[in-house]
């Protein structure tokens, strides 16, 4: 499998203000990831993993971390996509954000989670936290299920008000619908069925 998520979360990272150290990609092995947490640990503020924290046979982050002495604060969240996002704390190890493996779930992630944790790690007395605006609705949508979800959406001026248009292929693999989107638009969990013309919230990812 491709790595197609490192480079652009090290940009992203970079943007926000981090000086982004990354590894070489890990087996997905409990001796390595110990390995890479150990020695990265040391010198890092915040270490970041991609993938490894869902439910499959091979996903060995989160008994690793437990294994390390590490406390679980969260893992898995009511959000699409990014269901599997995990967060753990340690006495003197630094804080781990271990990321979904799916890249545009790790972007989403990334925006919601990762930026407001560097500014508060950089000592910022405001916390960053991606703001919302609202706009209208540019096609109809069914209702949504018991997940908050960020939807990939194009933004267009009407002359009046914003037009947020979400794309019809919402699926967390398809990076490039990602690189060309302009906002996430945010449906609430349970969301009825909406129409076009309604008001909606949308995050500006420019």
């Amino acid at each position: 499998i491709y790595d197609s998520t490192s480079a652009p979360l090290k940009f992203q990272c970079t943007q926000w203000g981090g000086d982004v150290t990354t590894t070489d990609i890990i087996t997905d092995h409990p001796e390595m990831i110990t390995e890479h947490l150990l020695k990265r640990g040391q010198s890092v503020d915040l270490i970041v993993t991609i993938g490894g924290a869902s439910v499959g046979d091979h996903d060995h982050v989160q008994q690793t971390l437990i294994d390390q002495g590490y406390h679980i604060n969260f893992w898995k969240i009511l959000m699409r996509p990014g269901k599997p996002l995990m967060f753990a704390q340690h006495s003197h190890l630094p804080p781990v954000v271990a990321l979904p493996g799916n890249p545009v779930s790790a972007m989403v992630c990334a925006h919601l989670f990762i930026q407001p944790a560097l500014g508060k790690l950089a000592g910022l007395t405001q916390p960053i936290i991606p703001h919302t605006h609202q706009g209208i609705l540019g096609c109809d949508l069914p209702q949504n299920g018991i997940r908050e979800d960020y939807m990939r959406a194009t933004l267009r001026w009407n002359g009046e008000q914003m037009e947020v248009h979400p794309y019809p292929t919402q699926d967390s693999s398809m990076l490039h619908v990602f690189a060309h989107a302009d906002a996430l638009l945010v449906r609430p969990a349970n969301d009825p069925p909406a129409l076009t013309g309604e008001p909606v919230f949308y995050i500006d990812l420019n």
